[in-house]
């Protein structure tokens, strides 16, 4: 079990840093990420999509105390479920999906964005 794990990720590597992979930022250009970006989206976004709920919690709850923890964990949960289809997605397309279902304002992993308000950073 522990070969196969290192050998899917020593794969993904190998994918990642094929010469035409994009980075996320060069996606907003309008350029197709690659194969190996994706499939490691889609890993990344369904192993750690929960990362949205306190994510969105802590922003929330900076932009509205105490009001922001409710607010947070509706907007963190949305968010996370739609991580979760968007990374099944990923790896069901076997890393064509392209741009997939990432919206405009939706970091194509949990842990890129803000975590606080610009006024905070």
């Amino acid at each position: 079990m522990k070969k196969t794990v290192l050998f899917v990720l020593i794969a993904l590597a190998a994918f990642y840093y094929t010469p035409n992979v994009v980075a996320a930022e060069s996606a907003k250009e309008n350029k197709t990420p690659g194969v190996g970006q994706v499939l490691l989206r889609g890993v990344s976004n369904v192993g750690l999509g929960v990362v949205a709920i306190p994510k969105n919690i802590v922003y929330q709850n900076a932009q509205i105390p105490v009001l922001g923890v409710l607010t947070g964990a509706l907007t963190g949960t949305i968010v996370f479920v739609w991580r979760e289809i968007a990374g099944v997605t990923d790896l069901l397309s076997f890393g064509f999906a392209g741009h997939g279902l990432y919206f405009g304002g939706m970091t194509y992993y949990p842990w890129g964005g803000p975590w606080l308000p610009p006024e905070y950073q």
